[in-house]
């Protein structure tokens, strides 16, 4: 049996720009939070999210955990559910199976894949 998810009042963000969000299962109350965010932050530029967990150990050092990949059916559920639902025009949203391990997810130079909102 399912909880239902209690969603917050829309509050406007104006000042995030990026977000990576790891460890993601494709999970409803992990869509609701992707969806808060992509419908309240203004000045997104660009959203990341993976399925494997990362975490900051110190020093600039982060370590994560390999998972098995999502299924094409929970993968086309992101998909859906997340395309075109940013409030920003600008916004940016790459799914992809692992992280990026660098201290700025956003400063390395990467491939990140073509965007859903193009």
């Amino acid at each position: 049996h399912e909880q239902e998810v209690k969603r917050p009042d829309a509050v406007i963000h104006q000042e995030l720009k990026e977000v990576e969000i790891t460890g993601h299962g494709g999970t409803k109350v992990e869509i609701e939070f992707a969806l808060y965010i992509l419908r309240s932050a203004i000045c997104l530029e660009e959203m990341q999210i993976c399925r494997c967990p990362k975490w900051y150990r110190r020093q600039g050092a982060w370590t994560g955990r390999d998972k098995p990949p999502w299924s094409n059916e929970t993968l086309e559920m992101i998909h859906k559910q997340l395309r075109g639902q940013a409030l920003s025009k600008y916004a940016r949203l790459t799914i992809r199976h692992s992280p990026i391990y660098e201290f700025k997810f956003w400063s390395c130079d990467c491939y990140f894949g073509p965007s859903i909102f193009d």
